[in-house]
Order: C-alpha cells, then sequence, then structure tokens
C-alpha cells in the first residue's frame, strides 16, 4: 500500500508566465505535505539533488545531470482530502510543460503515478 492516494490532476489555468494545477487526493495521509515537480523535461521520479560525494564514479551525476531532473518546484503545502492547487511560476511562453507530485506524510514518500504535461501561451 502507498502512504498517500493521488488522484488525478488537472490544469485549472496557465497563461504565459504561471499555471496553476489541481490534484484530487483521496487521502493524502497524516501531516501530508506536497510538492508539484516540473520543467521541460519528463523528468519521471529524479527530482534535482545534491551528491555527497560517496556515490560510485560518474553513473550518479550521469543519472542526476540538469537535462534529466525536474529543473522546478513548488513550495511545499499541507494537504487534505478533496481538490489541491499549486501555482508554477517562472514559465516561458510557447513551452511545453511536464511536472509531477510529490507527496510526504508520517507513513512515507510517493510520487503521483504518472507525469502530466500542458503547455503556455
Amino acid at each position: 500500500r502507498l502512504p498517500a492516494e493521488i488522484g488525478e490532476s488537472q490544469l485549472i489555468a496557465a497563461d504565459s508566465e504561471s499555471a496553476t494545477i489541481s490534484y484530487q487526493l483521496a487521502a493524502p495521509g497524516a501531516a501530508a505535505k506536497g510538492v508539484v515537480w516540473y520543467g521541460e523535461v519528463d523528468a519521471l521520479t529524479f527530482a534535482s539533488r545534491k551528491l555527497h560525494g560517496t556515490e560510485r564514479g560518474r553513473a550518479s551525476e550521469e543519472l542526476f545531470s540538469k537535462d534529466r531532473v525536474w529543473t522546478a518546484s513548488t513550495t511545499p503545502q499541507e494537504l487534505s482530502a478533496g481538490n489541491n492547487h499549486f501555482r508554477l511560476g517562472k514559465l516561458k511562453p510557447g513551452t511545453k510543460y511536464y511536472y509531477r507530485l510529490l507527496i510526504e506524510n508520517e507513513e512515507g514518500k510517493c510520487w503521483a503515478l504518472q507525469s502530466d504535461s500542458f503547455e503556455t501561451r
């Protein structure tokens, strides 16, 4: 069983510089917080992270290179059952963006089952 039940996402609004995304959550879990990761590449579940120097060889550097990870994220926010809105900012006009929700609660972390996308005006 996953730590949270994440439903469908929906684009509420988008203009040339920002967008609002809604995620339907059936059961976000206790003390749940959510972050929507987004960028011009569908980075699946690869959020950018600082490498600690303990990784072997260049495999981690290549795996987490800037062209393979999410490039931006929303501020973490408290979640509740029902619709939860997230504002994505600093977007470029006429650009396709991908996004995916990451939830962290008392039971652990879990990503939405798939990424979604939209295009700015």
